[in-house]
This record gives structure tokens, sequence and C-alpha cells, in this order.
């Protein structure tokens, strides 16, 4: 189950979400982790 977790989790931090009207609609916390998983692997 953990693995399973671990793909859906991999697999959502590389979708952006966007409206019809072309807006980034990706919710924050989601947006959030990406930041903070980026800037852990720049380090």
């Amino acid at each position: 189950m953990q693995a399973i977790r671990g793909q859906v989790l991999t697999t959502m931090l590389a979708v952006s979400v966007v409206d019809p009207l072309g807006h980034d609609v990706t919710p924050e916390k989601l947006t959030n982790e990406k930041l903070q998983r980026r800037e852990q692997a720049g380090q």
C-alpha cells in the first residue's frame, strides 16, 4: 500500500491543473510540495 501511495504522490507532483480559460488552478498544497522538493533537490 505504501508503494502505491508513493507512486500516486510522484504522479501528482508532475501534474498541473489548468481550467478551461488556461489559468493554473493546481491546489496550493500540491504547489508548495513541488517547490519544497525542487529546493531540496537543488541543495
